[in-house]
C-alpha cells in the first residue's frame, strides 16, 4: 500500500504543487510574521539596552496621566538634581530632556522629519558617559547657537561641520550651527531608529516648552553598587519622586515601542490563518476530488484484501506528504517575506537598527506542525468517507451526496442566519463597527453551512445558459457542479473569503476616503490647509497664524493646536483655538451658548455630543489637567458645538480651549 501511495502521489505531480501552493501562501505568512516579530524585538531590545546603558537609576514624576497613546508624567524640578547627587552610592547624575517637540529642515529645504515613523528628539548636551551616544566627529554644543546630531541624519542630508541646520519649534524657527556627531554601540558605528537632536541646557528646556524642568533625572552608580541599592539611596534622598532601576526603565521603554511592533505582526498574522483557513477549504475539495477520482481504484484495491485502514492510510500519506513539502517551502519563503516587511516598513520611516537573522527553532517547529496538521485533517473527512465505501457500491459507482438533503444543516444554517442578520441589522442602527462585524461573521457561517444545500439550485439557475453556449461540455460542467453540491460549496467557500477580503478592504478604504471628503466639504471654509504632517512630533510655530493673518492677501488664519489632557472622563485630545477666527475658516454646525467667550481664561466649549453622553450643559464646570501640570482647573462651559470633526477631519476635538 505504501508502494502505491508514492507512485500515485509520482504520477500526479501536478496535482502535488498545485494542492500544496495554497499552504505555502499560508504558512509564507505564518512563519514571516514570527521571525519579523523576533528581528524587530531584538533590534528594540539591542536599541534600548545601548542608549540607556548608562542609566543605573532613573528619577521621574509619580504623578502618571493617562493619554491615548499611553502613559505620561509631568517633568521634574531642576533642583532636584543636586539633591539626588548627594545620595549616597551616586557617581554621576544629570537631568535630561527627552522631548519630540521639534523638526529639522534636511537640506532640500522640506522638512527631514515629517512622515509617520521614529520621532525627532530634543535632548540636552550631558558630558559624561551616562549620556546615549559617543561623538563620532567634532564635540558636543557649548553656546546656544550650536546643534550636535546622530551620524546617520548628518550623512542622510550631506552634512558636515560647521553647516547650519534650520529647526522648527512651536514657537519659532531657529537657525543652529552643527559642531558634532554621534552614534550608538561602543564605537559609535550603530544608527539610532530616532533622530535626536542636543542643545545646550537652556535650549533644549525651551525647544520643550519646560524652562528650569526635566523630563527625568538619570543616575549613575559608583562603582560596586547595585541598581537596586542606588535606587533605593536616591528614594531616601528625593522621597517625592519615583525612582526605579535603569534595568525598569530600559524594560518600560522596550514594551512601549513592542506593543507597536506587535499590532504590526498582528495585522499580517491575520492574513496568514485567512490564508491557513482558505488552504483548508481547498485541500478539502482536492482531496474530495482526488478519492471521487480514485474510487474505482480504491475499491479495486479493497476487492483484492486491502483494509479500510490500509486504503486511509494511502490517502493520508499523500496528504502527509503535501503537507510536509509545502510547510518546508512555506517557511523558506516567510523567511524572504519576513525581511521584505522590515524593508517595506523601512521605507515608512520604521526603520531599526538590523541585529541580524532571527530565525527560532520553535517558529520553525509550530510552522511546519501547523502546515501538516492542516493538510491532514482536511484530507482526512474525505478519505474517512471513501474508506466507507463498499469495494461493489464503488465499482458500481452508485455513491451519492445527500448532505443537501440534511434537515440538521438547513435548520443550522437558518438560525446561524437570523442571528446574523439581526446583529447585522442592530450594528447597521446602533452605527456599531463590531456589531457590524459579528453580524457579518454570523452570517458568513450561515452561508457556509447551507452551501451544499444551495448550491444545487443555484448552480442550476446560474448555470442554465452554459449547454446553449458550450455544448455537451458546458452540460457536462452543469450537472458536475449540480451532482455533488457539497464539493462545489466547499470550492465556493474558499472563494468567497477572498472576494470577502477584497471587498471589505475595498469598501473600508473608500468609505474612510468619502467620509474625510465629505467632512471637509461640509465643514472646512477655507481654501489652504498648513499642515506640519509630524503626526505629533513637533508641529509649526504659534506665530506662523499671525504672520499670514497679517498678510493682505489673507482675510484669515486660524491656527490650531492640538493636545492631550486629563479629562474627569478619562485622557482626551482637545483643541486650542483662537475663536476670534477660527469660526471664519470652519463650520462646526449648530452651536449653544457664546464660543467667542473662550477668549476668556477658565472656559471650554464641548462637542454636543459630548455634554449629552456626560449630562453636562452650559454654565456647568468641568476638571481638566493639562500635560505637564500637577494643577486640575476647573473650567466653565461656555459653548456646545455640533461637529468635531470640523477642527481637525482625522482627529475630532470634543474639546476646544481658547489660545492664550
Amino acid at each position: 500500500m505504501l508502494r502505491v501511495a508514492f507512485k500515485d502521489l509520482m504520477a500526479r505531480k501536478r496535482r502535488l504543487v498545485t494542492t500544496g501552493i495554497a499552504v505555502i501562501l499560508g504558512i509564507a505568512f505564518l512563519t514571516g510574521t514570527q521571525i519579523l516579530g523576533s528581528v524587530l524585538n531584538d533590534s528594540i531590545d539591542g536599541l534600548f539596552t545601548d542608549i540607556y546603558k548608562g542609566y543605573d537609576a532613573v528619577v521621574r514624576s509619580p504623578d502618571v496621566q493617562e493619554s491615548a497613546f499611553g502613559e505620561f508624567r509631568p517633568p521634574v524640578d531642576g533642583e532636584l538634581v543636586d539633591q539626588v547627587r548627594g545620595a549616597d552610592g551616586v557617581r554621576a547624575a544629570y537631568g535630561v530632556i527627552e522631548s519630540p517637540t521639534v523638526q529639522i529642515v534636511g537640506a532640500d529645504g522640506k522638512v527631514a522629519s515629517s512622515g509617520f515613523g521614529p520621532p525627532t528628539l530634543v535632548f540636552n548636551w550631558i558630558d559624561d558617559p551616562i549620556r546615549p551616544g559617543i561623538i563620532t566627529e567634532g564635540r558636543g554644543p557649548e553656546a546656544d547657537d550650536e546643534i550636535a546630531m546622530d551620524f546617520g541624519t548628518v550623512a542622510d542630508n550631506g552634512w558636515s561641520l560647521g553647516d547650519t541646520v534650520d529647526v522648527v519649534g512651536q514657537e519659532e524657527n531657529r537657525s543652529f550651527t552643527l559642531v558634532g556627531t554621534l552614534g550608538l554601540g561602543d564605537d559609535g558605528t550603530s544608527e539610532s531608529a530616532a533622530t535626536p537632536l542636543y542643545f545646550t541646557d537652556p535650549v533644549a528646556q525651551e525647544l520643550a516648552g519646560t524652562p528650569g524642568q526635566y523630563s527625568y533625572i538619570a543616575v549613575g552608580a559608583v562603582e560596586g553598587e547595585s541598581q537596586e541599592e542606588l535606587a533605593t539611596s536616591v528614594s531616601q534622598a528625593v522621597p517625592d519622586q519615583q525612582v526605579i532601576t535603569g534595568e525598569q526603565w530600559t524594560e518600560e521603554n522596550t514594551d512601549q515601542v513592542a506593543q507597536f511592533v506587535g499590532i504590526l505582526t498582528t495585522v499580517v498574522t491575520v492574513f496568514g490563518v485567512i490564508a491557513l483557513i482558505v488552504a483548508s477549504f481547498i485541500i478539502y475539495n482536492t482531496f474530495s476530488i482526488i478519492v471521487v477520482q480514485r474510487g474505482r481504484e480504491m475499491a479495486l484495491l479493497r476487492a483484492i484484501g486491502a483494509a479500510r485502514r490500509q486504503v486511509l492510510g494511502s490517502v493520508m500519506l499523500e496528504a502527509l506528504v503535501v503537507g510536509v513539502l509545502a510547510s518546508a517551502v512555506g517557511i523558506a519563503a516567510g523567511i524572504g517575506l519576513a525581511f521584505g516587511l522590515k524593508a517595506a516598513f523601512a521605507t515608512l520611516g520604521l526603520d531599526l537598527p538590523d541585529s541580524g537573522t532571527v530565525v527560532k527553532t520553535n517558529t520553525i517547529v509550530v510552522s511546519m506542525i501547523t502546515g501538516t496538521v492542516i493538510t491532514v485533517v482536511a484530507a482526512l473527512f474525505p478519505a474517512r468517507k471513501a474508506s466507507k465505501i463498499a469495494p461493489v457500491a464503488a465499482l458500481r459507482d452508485v455513491a451519492q451526496d445527500t448532505s443537501a438533503g440534511s434537515t440538521t444543516r438547513r435548520v443550522i444554517g437558518l438560525v446561524l442566519a437570523l442571528i446574523g442578520a439581526g446583529i447585522l441589522a442592530k450594528g447597521l442602527a446602533d452605527e456599531s463597527a463590531t456589531l457590524v462585524g459579528y453580524g457579518v461573521l454570523g452570517i458568513f457561517l450561515a452561508v457556509t453551512t447551507l452551501g451544499p444545500v444551495i448550491a444545487g439550485p443555484v448552480s442550476r439557475f446560474l448555470a442554465w445558459p452554459i449547454p446553449r453556449l458550450k455544448g455537451i461540455t458546458g452540460l457536462l460542467a452543469r450537472e458536475n457542479a449540480i451532482r455533488n453540491p457539497k464539493r462545489t460549496a466547499s470550492t465556493a467557500a474558499a472563494l468567497m473569503i477572498a472576494v470577502t477580503l477584497i471587498g471589505f478592504i475595498t469598501i473600508f478604504a473608500d468609505s474612510a476616503k468619502a467620509s474625510v471628503d465629505k467632512s471637509i466639504d461640509q465643514n472646512f471654509n477655507g481654501d489652504f490647509l498648513i499642515d506640519s504632517q509630524t503626526f505629533g512630533q513637533g508641529g509649526l510655530p504659534v506665530t506662523m497664524a499671525e504672520e499670514l493673518d497679517a498678510l493682505p492677501e489673507v482675510a484669515a488664519a486660524a491656527g490650531v493646536r492640538v493636545s492631550q489632557a486629563q479629562i474627569a472622563f478619562g485622557a482626551e485630545f482637545v483643541g486650542g483655538v483662537d475663536p476670534d477666527v477660527i469660526f471664519d475658516v470652519v463650520d462646526v454646525g449648530e452651536t449653544e451658548g457664546d464660543l467667542s467667550a473662550l477668549s476668556r481664561p477658565g472656559t471650554v466649549a464641548l462637542s454636543i455630543d459630548q455634554a449629552d453622553e456626560f449630562g453636562l450643559s452650559l454654565g456647568d464646570t468641568l476638571n481638566v489637567r493639562f500635560p505637564a501640570s500637577d494643577e486640575v482647573k476647573e473650567l466653565e462651559i461656555v459653548g456646545l458645538y455640533e461637529r468635531p470633526d470640523a477642527i481637525n477631519v482625522n482627529l475630532p476635538l470634543d474639546y476646544l480651549f481658547g489660545l492664550p
